[in-house]
């Protein structure tokens, strides 16, 4: 069975999950392909990205470091050239996980950088029955033990949160080293001993209690860390990794809810840095995938008559079609 979900915004149609199965691949959908997280995307409905960029994994994440010389390539249809989008469509995969990368016009990045003033972004999302929210994360300059990153989730009746008595909103703070790491992993020369960025993930599951700030929730949530891409890099002469030698390496989290929120839908993902400066952690999004349960709730007179009127983030429209072995 394939599905597709799109969302209705007021200023017209845009499709914005594609699906396949209970796997929901959050991105901007232009004919039929997933060009990912780009500005649309992360702008439309209850969606914001502050004074986050989009930026490329060569000369952030990965600290200008390369592969022996050559720039790395962490998936099929990678450019590292300013102002040349990756190939539409192009994907990771960790295990039954796949991620939908970006691809924007006239810009290469491929993550979301959370800097600046306001160093966070709320990924839009509208989907019923999510179980386990999947992110493709990393930091650069997250030192060892520190509660860089955090990622708080709403739940609503309501796709788009507006339901009031409904609202539940929790956050899960991540520990640099546990459940995130830096997307360089310096092992020998240079620098390599006198740094204390986060190298390491548990890559087991790590039951996190929730900062619940409204309504109700579990008093854990299951976060699983994976690593989706790795590479060997000798660096060259940019610090602070210069003379260092190591692996380029990008990770997911797993966010399990088990069926706490089977009958509502996930309004959205935000994910906040919290260093407070420059350089210091540099929290990076790159992708978002969920697990649902697959169902649907029967619709409400009031979204059929928001679908009609064009006001807001209107609904969901569903087609489905048999997919032939």
């Amino acid at each position: 069975m394939f599905k597709r979900i799109a969302i209705i915004a007021g200023a017209g149609l845009m499709a914005v999950v594609s699906l396949s199965a209970a796997s929901v691949q959050l991105g901007q959908v232009i004919g039929g392909v997933n060009f990912g997280l780009t500005t649309t995307y992360m702008t439309s409905g209850v969606g914001s990205i502050g004074t986050s960029t989009l930026s490329n994994y060569d000369t952030t994440l990965f600290s200008n470091s390369t592969n022996s010389g050559t720039p790395p390539t962490p998936f099929t249809g990678y450019s590292n050239t300013a102002g040349t989008a990756s190939t539409a469509g192009s994907t990771m995969v960790q295990g039954a996980v796949t991620f939908d990368m970006v691809s924007q016009t006239g810009n290469n990045g491929n993550y979301w950088s959370l800097v600046g003033a306001t160093p966070q972004i709320t990924i839009p999302v509208g989907v019923f029955g999510v179980q386990t929210v999947w992110t493709m994360m990393n930091n650069a300059y997250g030192l060892a033990g520190a509660n860089n990153t955090s990622v708080t989730f709403t739940f609503d009746n309501a796709a788009n949160g507006s339901d009031a008595a409904s609202l539940n909103i929790l956050t899960v703070s991540l520990v640099n080293g546990t459940e995130i790491r830096d997307a360089v992993d310096c092992t020998s020369g240079g620098s390599c001993a006198s740094l204390n960025y986060a190298n390491t993930i548990a890559s087991t599951v790590t039951n996190v209690p929730p900062t619940i700030s409204t309504g109700s929730g579990p008093a854990t949530v299951s976060v699983l860390a994976k690593n989706v891409y790795s590479s060997v890099y000798n660096a060259g002469s940019t610090s602070p990794y210069n003379g260092t030698t190591g692996s380029l390496v990008l990770d997911d989290e797993g966010f399990g809810f088990g069926s706490t929120f089977v009958n509502q839908y996930l309004v959205s993902v935000k994910v906040t840095d919290n260093s407070g400066a420059a350089n210091v952690s540099n929290t990076g999004v790159s992708a978002v995938s969920l697990v649902t349960t697959g169902l649907s709730p029967a619709p409400e007179p009031a979204s059929v008559f928001l679908l009609i009127a064009g006001v807001g983030v209107l609904g969901l429209v569903r087609r489905r079609r048999l997919q032939q072995n």
